[in-house]
C-alpha cells in the first residue's frame, strides 16, 4: 500500500526514538493442520465448477501473515512486514491421485515460478509440498493473484489448482509523513501537571487520537495498534476496531501514572505510535508538550502566620491600614526561585518569588485588598492560605490560618482606600480673631482661634458615636483641647468646636500652608481594641507674630557711631555738631531676632526746627529738603545675618540751610515672609554753627568732647526736665 505521493520531509524535531512496542503474538505455522483448516474452503471452490484439483490450493503459514484486526480473521492473506526480504514457502495439499513424478508449479498473477517441483514418493505420502514464493516477485506493494500449476509426469494439458491471493504492504502508518500530535487534553494541563491534578483526573491523562493517513496507503485501519507515550516510556497499546476506524475524533488513548511518574518531571512530549497489522510503525506522532510537577507536589505545607491576628485575635483597623504581614514557613521543599501566592478570604495576591531556600518570609496584603477581602462587612472571619509555584504551576497548597478583622470605623467604609485619609471626614476649619477661615494674622496669633469639626460625613451621614474620641493636630502636634463625644452630642448632631491657645499657634510659628488635622477614635469590641479615622490634611495660613523680625518686639533704635555726642539720656539721643556732619553719620542698625538672609530693611529719616537754648523746649515745623531722597532699602546678605547692618545717613540730611540746627528722627523697619516690624526712634540733634554748643574751633577731629562739652552737659540736663515733665 504505497502511497500515492510523497510529502516533504517533516522540519519539527520528532521526539526521542521510542523502544519498540510490544508485539502482538502470532500461532506457529503446522501446514498440516492449516491445510485440514483449508478444506472447508476448497470444497467450497469444489462445488463452484473447478475441477479435481481443488486440493491444490496455495496455503501461507500463519507466521508469514499479519495479525488479525479485533473482528476476527478475515482471510486476506497481508503478508507481515518481516517478510519483505525473503522467500516464503507455500504449503499445498496434494490431490488424492498424485504419484511420484508429477511436476508442480506455482503461478504468481498467472506467471510461473521456476523452478517446477517433480513429487517424490515420500510427498505422495505425507500428502503436501511446500513450493517458495520468492521476495522478488512480490517486490511491489499490492494484491497478488497465486495459483497452482500441475503437469503429469507423462506430457498432458496443464491443470490448476483453484486461485487465491496475498497482499504486499510495504507502507507504514502515515507514511513518510509523521501522524498528527494526539489533541482534546484537559485545559487545566496547559498550566502543568501536579499531582493534584492527576488525582482530579483519575490517574489518567485522557487524549484524542486524530485520523492520519488522508485516506490514502497508511491509512487509519481496523487491527492498526496505537501505543500512547510520555518521552521514551510506553504506555498500554490499544488496537483499532473497524468501526473506530471510521470516526477517528472519537477514539481515546490513555497516558497512565505509572507511566507519567517514570518520564520525570520537567517539560515532557506526549505522543504515540502506530503499527499496522503488516507490522510496519508509524514514525513518531508530533507530540503535545505538558510540563510534569508529580515528584515536585509538596503535600505537607504547614498553614500560615498572620501575627496581627495572633497578637490579639483579631486585626483592626488600624494594623490594616499599613498592611497586614503574613508569614509563609519554612519548608525543606520551597526553594529559591519558586513562588508563592497568598490568598486571603479568596482573593489572589501577586505572586512573591522565595529569595532563599528553607526560610520564613513575610508577605504583605496592601489595606486595600483587606477592606475587599471583607466583602463590605465592619467584621469578618476568613481563611488565609497561600499556594507554592514552580514556573507559574501550583505544586502545593497550605492548610488554611483562621483570621478575624474589625474594620468598623468613624465615618463609614472609607470611599478610598488609596488615601491616607478617611475620604468622607471632612477637613477642619480654623477661624481666627480677624474672622476669616483658615487664615491667622499676626494680631490673630496672640489670641485663641477655634477649630470646627463637622459632624456630618461628606455622604452626610453621622461620622460620630458616643465614646469617640477626637485628637487635633497643629502642625503634626497635639493640642491640649480635646473631646470625646457623649449621647447628647449626638442627640445635637451639631458640630464640634475646640480651642487652641495664642501659645500653641505662636509655638508652631508661622506657615503659608500650616497642616491641620484630626483623628477620631473609636472603642470597638470584642476583642477589645481601638479603630482612628484620620481626617482629609486642612493647610492654614498662619502669621505668628513669633516669627516676624524682632520676634514680635519693636526692633532696636538705630545706633550712631562716636561722631555724635551722648546726652546722657541713653543711646537713643545723641548730638552732632559742624565738625562731624561732613561726609554723613553712619548708623548702625542692631542684630535682631528672626534676622535672615532676604529680610529687607528700610531706613526713615525726617527733620524738624527745633531750638536748644534759648528758644528749647519749642519745636517748629518740618525741614522740606532735608529727608531721605536716595534709595534707603536694602536686603540683608549672608554676611550680616548674624551681625549689625549698617547705613550711611547722607550729609544733606544734615544741613538746615536757615536755622543751621534741627533735630532729626531716625526709624528703621525689617520685612520678612511673616511680616514687617519698626524700629524705635532714634533722635539726633544737629548744630552746624561754627561757634555752637559743640564747636570744635582749634580742636582736632579726635577730641571727642570739644572746648563747649560743659554746655551740652547742660543741654542734656535740660531735656532729662522735659522728658520727666512729660
Amino acid at each position: 500500500m504505497n502511497p500515492t505521493s510523497k510529502a516533504a520531509t517533516d522540519s519539527t524535531a520528532a521526539p526521542t526514538a521510542p523502544p519498540p512496542a510490544k508485539v502482538r503474538s502470532r500461532p506457529i505455522y503446522r501446514p498440516g493442520a492449516l491445510l485440514r483448516a483449508n478444506a472447508k474452503q476448497a470444497g467450497k471452490a469444489k462445488r463452484a465448477g473447478n475441477e479435481p484439483l481443488v486440493e491444490l490450493l496455495p496455503v501461507f503459514g500463519p507466521e508469514f501473515l499479519a495479525v488479525d484486526p479485533p473482528e476476527g480473521p478475515l482471510g486476506d492473506n497481508l503478508l507481515n512486514s518481516d517478510t519483505a526480504t525473503m522467500d516464503i514457502p507455500v504449503a499445498v495439499q496434494l490431490h488424492g491421485s498424485a504419484t511420484p513424478g508429477d511436476r508442480y508449479n506455482l503461478r504468481v498473477n498467472k506467471v510461473l515460478v521456476d523452478p517446477t517441483y517433480a513429487l517424490t514418493p515420500a510427498d505422495v505420502a505425507r500428502g503436501t509440498i511446500t513450493l517458495p514464493l520468492p521476495a522478488s516477485l512480490r517486490a511491489d506493494e499490492g494484491t497478488y493473484d497465486l495459483d497452482i500449476q500441475y503437469l503429469p509426469p507423462r506430457a498432458g494439458t496443464p491443470r490448476f489448482g483453484p486461485p487465491t491471493t496475498f497482499i504486499v504492504d510495504k507502507t507504514p502508518p502515515a507514511g513518510e509523513l509523521r501522524p498528527g500530535a494526539p489533541g482534546g487534553f484537559d485545559g487545566r494541563l496547559n498550566d502543568g501537571l501536579t499531582q493534584e491534578l492527576l488525582t482530579q483526573l483519575g490517574g489518567v491523562i485522557v487524549a484524542s487520537l486524530p485520523a492520519y493517513g488522508s485516506g490514502g496507503p497508511g491509512q487509519m485501519a481496523a487491527g492498526d495498534e496505537v501505543t500512547p507515550y510520555v518521552n521514551t516510556i510506553p504506555g498500554t497499546p490499544f488496537v483499532i476496531t473497524a468501526a473506530q476506524a471510521g470516526s477517528s475524533p472519537s477514539i481515546l488513548m490513555e497516558f497512565t501514572e505509572a507511566q507519567i511518574k517514570a518520564a520525570g518531571d520537567g517539560p515532557a512530549d506526549f505522543y504515540y505510535t502506530v503499527r499496522d497489522r503488516a507490522g510496519w510503525i508509524s514514525k513518531p506522532s508530533f507530540p503535545h508538550m505538558i510540563d510534569i510537577y508529580l515528584n515536585a507536589s509538596i503535600t505537607d505545607l504547614v498553614a500560615p502566620i498572620v501575627p496581627a491576628y495572633t497578637s490579639g485575635l483579631v486585626i483592626l483597623e488600624e494594623e490594616a491600614r499599613t498592611g497586614v504581614l503574613v508569614t509563609i514557613p519554612a519548608h525543606v521543599k520551597v526553594l529559591a526561585g519558586y513562588s508563592v501566592v497568598v490568598i486571603w478570604n479568596g482573593r489572589r495576591q501577586p505572586a512573591v518569588r522565595v529569595q532563599v531556600d528553607n526560610t520564613a518570609f513575610d508577605v504583605v496584603v496592601p489595606y486595600a485588598e483587606i477592606v475587599l477581602g471583607n466583602g463590605g462587612q465592619d467584621i469578618a472571619n476568613f481563611d488565609v492560605i497561600y499556594e507554592v509555584l514552580s514556573s507559574n504551576i501550583t505544586i502545593g497548597t497550605s492548610p488554611p490560618a483562621r483570621v478575624r478583622t474589625n474594620l468598623e470605623l468613624p465615618g463609614g467604609e472609607d470611599p478610598d482606600t488609596g488615601t491616607p485619609w478617611h475620604d468622607n471626614l471632612h477637613p477642619a476649619v480654623v477661624h481666627g480673631n480677624s474672622g476669616t477661615a483658615n487664615v491667622i494674622t499676626p494680631e490673630d496669633s496672640l489670641l485663641p482661634a477655634i477649630i470646627t469639626i463637622p459632624f456630618d460625613g461628606v455622604d452626610s451621614t453621622a461620622v460620630f458615636k458616643a465614646g469617640d474620641e477626637i485628637v487635633v493636630r497643629w502642625n503634626m502636634t497635639v493640642i491640649a483641647d480635646t473631646k470625646t463625644v457623649t449621647a447628647a452630642d449626638v442627640a445635637a448632631g451639631a458640630d464640634f468646636l475646640l480651642t487652641i491657645t495664642s501659645a500653641e499657634i505662636q509655638a508652631a510659628g508661622s506657615d503659608p500652608a500650616l497642616p491641620v488635622t484630626y483623628t477620631v477614635r473609636r472603642l470597638v469590641q470584642p476583642p477589645t481594641g481601638y479603630n482612628t479615622s484620620y481626617s482629609p490634611v486642612q493647610l492654614v495660613n498662619v502669621q505668628s507674630l513669633g516669627d516676624v523680625p524682632g520676634g514680635g518686639d519693636p526692633l532696636p533704635f538705630a545706633l550712631s557711631l562716636d561722631e555724635t555726642y551722648d546726652l546722657g539720656l541713653g543711646p537713643d539721643y545723641r548730638f552732632v555738631d559742624w565738625f562731624y556732619i561732613p561726609g554723613g553719620i553712619r548708623l548702625e542698625l542692631p542684630h535682631y531676632a528672626n534676622k535672615a538672609v532676604g529680610d529687607v530693611i528700610t531706613v526713615y529719616y525726617t527733620a524738624t526746627e527745633v531750638g536748644f537754648q534759648d528758644d528749647w523746649p519749642g519745636i517748629g515745623g518740618p525741614l522740606p529738603g532735608l529727608e531721605l531722597t536716595q534709595p534707603a532699602t536694602f536686603t540683608v546678605g549672608p554676611d550680616e545675618v548674624d551681625t549689625s547692618s549698617y547705613f550711611q545717613l547722607p550729609e544733606y540730611c544734615l544741613r538746615p540751610l536757615v536755622t543751621l540746627k534741627c533735630t532729626g528722627t531716625i526709624k528703621w523697619s525689617a520685612r520678612n515672609a511673616h511680616g514687617t516690624a519698626n524700629s524705635l526712634e532714634m533722635y539726633l540733634f544737629v548744630d552746624n554753627r561754627p561757634g555752637g554748643p559743640g564747636s570744635r574751633s582749634g580742636a582736632s577731629k579726635g577730641d571727642t568732647k570739644g572746648k563747649y562739652q560743659g554746655l551740652l552737659e547742660e543741654f542734656g540736663r535740660m531735656l532729662r526736665k522735659l522728658i520727666a515733665s512729660d
